[in-house]
């Protein structure tokens, strides 16, 4: 932890006011690094990491995964630089977890998964979308409650 302390200090240093206020701000003490960030850190700042039960989706696995699911499916489209993508990604893992099997949910990065991105029409993150019997069911676009979600989710 000291080491940790000490590097967020060069870091800080290096980048200016900025890294500070980014170091101060929480996120440097968890484990996954979750790529860009919009303070200039863009690899020092981390980020906390997804529940198990939040799956990852891509172009790939995307009709399998969602389409051709026999349940409920919450995918979150959402990007790395993304301010309110972060802010919504511990809801996420908070829905994840509170309906279990019930439901499957997942994210799908909308710079690594462009051409699915595009398929749905996503213009903004975060999007969250429902998906039943492989058609997009529900949506809503920018940052929400746990609550909506779960409205989302079983309306």
């Amino acid at each position: 932890m000291a080491r940790l302390i000490i590097q967020q200090r060069k870091i800080a240093r290096i980048l200016g006011d900025k890294a500070r206020f980014a170091a101060r701000s929480g996120g440097a003490d968890s484990t996954r690094s979750r790529g860009a960030c919009s303070f200039g850190l863009q690899h020092y700042v981390s980020w906390t990491m997804a529940s198990d039960k939040v799956q990852v989706f891509n172009d790939i696995n995307f009709a399998d995964e969602v389409l051709n699911s026999n349940k409920p499916v919450l995918v979150d489209f959402t990007a790395t630089w993304c301010g309110p993508c972060r802010a919504l990604a511990p809801i996420i893992d908070q829905v994840a977890d509170t309906l279990g099997d019930e439901v499957k949910v997942g994210k799908l990065d909308i710079d690594e998964s462009p051409l699915t991105a595009s398929k749905y029409g996503v213009r903004g993150v975060p999007t969250v979308m429902v998906f039943k019997n492989g058609e997009r069911a529900e949506q809503h676009v920018g940052l929400t409650t746990k609550n909506k979600l779960l409205d989302l989710v079983r309306g």
